[in-house]
């Protein structure tokens, strides 16, 4: 601790790639329906998904 040491350079494998442009206007939502079970449903899998916790 307290010693500076140099940090090798990454492999050219493993540095992330870039992100790719994005076009048009991104995805279109419509309304939610509060009377449709489908909506329901969407709902409860994205509040129950254990990676978006």
């Amino acid at each position: 601790m307290g010693v500076d040491v140099p940090v090798a350079p990454l492999p050219e494998r493993v540095r992330p790639r870039p992100l790719p442009e994005l076009h048009g206007h991104g995805p279109h939502l419509r309304p939610r329906d509060p009377a449709s079970r489908a909506d329901a449903e969407a709902w409860l899998r994205g509040l129950t998904d254990p990676a978006t916790s």
